[in-house]
């Protein structure tokens, strides 16, 4: 079985440094992120790392990137999420109060159906 999934994730800056995190997958599933956009809608300021978070830690996986006003892909590597797994974003160098918006794309498969 297939499923798309899509995610916007959507967060006013409490401070000048601050993370999001995605919806886990659920049990059975892997999820093959296609693509990840980023976007200040106040500003072109911040830059932001992202992250696999899940079993109890951080797993870094893209370069920081600079935010801009303007959509941003970050990567064309794909993702590969586990069970319980979900990307995060550490976000740093906007101003409080900035509109920072961040679209994921996505593949679903049961666990033992997944081909790449």
């Amino acid at each position: 079985m297939v499923r798309f999934y899509r995610e916007r994730l959507k967060e006013t800056a409490p401070a000048s440094t601050f993370t999001i995190e995605g919806k886990p997958v659920e049990y059975g599933y892997i999820r093959k992120i296609e693509r990840v956009t980023l976007v200040n809608k106040t500003g072109d300021r911040g830059s932001i790392s992202i992250y696999i978070t899940g079993h109890g830690y951080k797993h870094y996986v893209d370069t920081t990137v600079n935010l801009t006003s303007k959509p941003l892909m970050p990567s064309e590597v794909p993702y590969h999420l586990r069970p319980d797994e979900a990307l995060g974003f550490e976000i740093t160098g906007v101003n409080t109060g900035d509109e920072i918006e961040v679209h994921i794309t996505a593949i679903e498969r049961l666990y033992a159906s997944f081909e790449e």
